[in-house]
């Protein structure tokens, strides 16, 4: 089920914009250099992405995805991480 959530932004990898900016904007709002590096590797994954998509990176053949094995964890953690450290220091704050 973990690489299902993911799996959209194989087949639409524009979608990858959304989770970037909104990084980028919490970093903006935030300040915190753990958002600033998660908005940074979603933006990396969304030029990775687009580059396999239009065949850039890859031909035809490039249906085995291994790269994804690592790339989507790596995600999810960062996003989980600079998630719960906006969490974090707002408790912190208050």
């Amino acid at each position: 089920m973990f690489y299902e959530v993911f799996a959209i932004f194989t087949t639409s990898p524009w979608l990858a914009a959304i989770p970037a900016l909104l990084f980028f904007w919490m970093y903006n709002r935030f300040k915190l250099k753990v958002i600033l590096y998660t908005a940074l590797l979603w933006a990396v994954y969304l030029i990775y992405e687009l580059g396999i998509y239009f065949g850039l990176l890859c031909d035809e053949d490039c249906n085995i995805r291994i790269d994804l094995f690592a790339i989507y964890p790596l995600l999810a953690v960062m996003s989980l991480l600079a998630i719960a450290w906006v969490v974090f220091s707002k408790l912190k704050k208050s």
